[in-house]
């Protein structure tokens, strides 16, 4: 694919992303009114399982640009156990097996490795910071494109790691074929890849947290005491005692 055709696509998919995310978030709306009428949302203490993390083992790349790129793939990871950490660099599987990882993402920054290096089968994938930086040759390139290119191939390494590798669309950063065509990226994995990788997570034994409305909780026994007047209602509607009890006659034959 040529450049230009590789821009039309980039265009084509970008605006379908801008529909998608708009209804997202029309339906979205919805979904938090019913829920405030319902109490709000709350998360069900220790329901989720397993832990995703990234491992920051390089300082030539700002540590807070992992954070963005874990808030990037926030469509993914919202309700999932995930966590940032530092190490000293080391193999990839043993800062995975120290850290108790189901899958690792490892920010490195190595001199004479490739950019991405990904085992899903393994669950760990290494991205190499350093090797980012080629063709940007100057300053102010660096400036322009270093830190992004290193926030979606921290993304793209994440959704290989968890069995999530190419897509079906064009233009996005799990179809690149070299370091410069993540500069023509948005940053936002392709939502081919989504359920691949919620698929792959819960094979692996991680499995995020439930969210239930107020209501629900008081229903199943573990919502907190109320703190609101709508929470309060909703506790004394659930927890009050029936106006008129059941009543279970004594049949004798039943009863021998």
């Amino acid at each position: 694919m040529n450049r230009h055709n590789l821009l039309a696509a980039i265009a084509i998919v970008t605006s379908a992303t801008a529909l998608a995310a708009a209804e997202t978030n029309a339906l979205a709306a919805g979904h938090a009114a019913m829920a405030a009428k319902a109490g709000g949302m709350l998360e069900k203490p220790n329901s989720s399982k397993g832990r995703i993390v990234f491992v920051n083992t390089q300082n030539e790349m700002p540590a807070a640009n992992i954070r963005l790129a874990v808030k990037s793939l926030a469509d993914i990871l919202a309700k999932y156990p995930v966590e940032i950490v530092e190490a000293n660099p080391a193999k990839a599987d043993e800062l995975k097996e120290r850290f108790k990882a189901d899958i690792a993402v490892i920010v490195a920054a190595e001199a004479d490795a490739l950019g991405l290096l990904a085992a899903p089968d393994e669950g760990w994938a290494v991205v190499n910071v350093r090797a980012l930086t080629r063709n940007l040759k100057t300053e102010a390139a660096k400036a322009k494109f270093y830190e992004a290119r290193c926030r979606k191939e921290i993304m793209r390494g994440f959704v290989c790691a968890a069995g999530g590798v190419g897509s079906s669309f064009p233009g996005n950063i799990m179809n690149v074929a070299k370091v410069e065509d993540l500069d023509l990226c948005e940053e936002f994995v392709p939502f081919d890849k989504v359920g691949v990788v919620r698929q792959h997570l819960k094979a692996s034994g991680v499995i995020p947290s439930r969210f239930a409305t107020y209501r629900t909780a008081c229903r199943e026994g573990w919502a907190p005491p109320p703190t609101n007047d709508v929470q309060r209602a909703i506790w004394d509607k659930v927890h009050a005692i029936p106006k008129t009890p059941m009543k279970i006659e004594f049949d004798p034959k039943k009863g021998r």
